[in-house]
């Protein structure tokens, strides 16, 4: 689980050459006061995957990229943009490195 407030948060850490991280499901919660967008991309440059605009204090929202996952590239990180400056997003996934 990550808790931030930026854009470009590294939410799982690139696993090593070779590897790839497999996102499998997860879900995204905002415990802050304030609405917020929030979208999990491919690395710090790549391609972003999910957006959830998620409400304000507590509104969530789950994703489920299938038993496979949606594999990220090879030693790459799983990182979070968040719309907004000042909230605490919640996220937590359920992954395997590969």
């Amino acid at each position: 689980t990550a808790y931030g407030s930026a854009a470009g948060l590294s939410v799982i850490a690139a696993p090593g050459a070779s590897l790839s991280l497999y996102i499998c499901k997860g879900s995204l919660h905002n415990r802050a006061a304030t609405e917020t967008v929030v979208s999990l991309r491919d690395g710090a440059a790549g391609t972003i995957r999910f957006t959830a605009n998620l409400a304000l204090d507590g509104g969530g929202t789950l994703f489920d990229f299938g038993s496979r996952g949606w594999k990220l590239t090879a030693n790459t990180a799983l990182v979070a943009d968040i719309g907004q400056a000042s909230v605490d997003v919640n996220i937590t996934q359920y992954y395997i490195a590969a």
